[in-house]
């Protein structure tokens, strides 16, 4: 009898996607996230020692001794202003680490990924679907007549476009998937885990979503269209460029076909 191969559980396939992205975010953040444990746990140690040794019973019956002093009351003020210090000092230093890491891997205008972050990922996706034997499917969406908008309404309307597209990804994408500003009016989405058939519906219905409704741009309201080519991993995707460059040729057939349409690499 032959066996069937049932597919990985939907829970597990997400777990795996987030764990690999927290697990590249953390080496990304690795110097202020370990700043930050470092300085956990030798706050716990610390606090255990006192504890264990009963130094505060001791040090308060130092003080009670020299009352006038007033001892416990200084030393514990300072202890908690110290402590408050340093944590507030740590933690500022891995917020400003967290957000120079992010400027220099995010598009300004449409706070997604840049192109040059996306190679990253795309390679560290990449030799995760072929390590685990799982399907990986990008789809490259490019902005029909953008020159065009660009030329009549102005580069401020371009700008609303790109972001607005921007968008309708996040709304319309899962949280795991990936979206990178490629250059342009050129868009990745990256799909993890993800079959030829899955990405051509998610594909289908960010056309659908970005050609259903007006967008707002200063003075007037756009209908646009886009234009969407789709990849999948098979045994000949040696790496990443690959991947790209035939959805890439993809998403070109699709603009010689007419423009607003999904077209597959094959």
């Amino acid at each position: 009898m032959t066996s069937v191969e049932h597919p990985e559980p939907i829970v597990r396939t997400i777990f795996k996607a987030l764990l690999s992205k927290l697990l590249h975010w953390y080496g990304e953040n690795r110097q202020a996230t370990n700043d930050l444990l470092v300085l956990s746990v030798l706050s716990t140690l610390t606090y255990l020692f006192i504890r264990s040794n009963d130094l505060m019973e001791q040090f308060y019956e130092y003080t009670r001794q020299h009352e006038e002093l007033q001892l416990d009351e200084l030393a514990l003020t300072m202890g908690v202003i110290s402590s408050l210090y340093i944590s507030v000092f740590a933690v500022r230093r891995w917020a400003e680490a967290a957000r120079r890491l992010k400027q220099a891997n995010t598009d300004n205008l449409t706070e997604l990924f840049n192109r040059h972050k996306g190679w990253e990922i795309l390679e560290h996706e990449l030799a995760r679907a072929k390590r685990y034997q799982r399907p990986l499917s990008l789809i490259m969406l490019d902005i029909d007549f953008f020159k065009e908008i660009n030329d009549r309404h102005g580069h401020l309307a371009g700008d609303y476009i790109l972001k607005a597209v921007a968008d309708i990804a996040r709304e319309t994408v899962r949280s795991f998937d990936n979206l990178i500003r490629w250059g342009g009016e050129e868009f990745i989405v990256l799909l993890p885990d993800t079959e030829l058939e899955a990405a051509l519906q998610v594909a289908e219905r960010l056309r659908e979503e970005i050609s259903s409704a007006p967008i707002q741009v200063p003075g007037s309201a756009l209908n646009i269209t886009a234009s969407f080519g789709i990849a999948t991993k098979d045994e000949n995707t040696t790496d990443s460029e690959i991947l790209v460059a035939r959805a890439d040729q993809a998403m070109y057939i699709a603009k010689h076909r007419g423009r607003n349409r999904v077209a597959i690499s094959r």
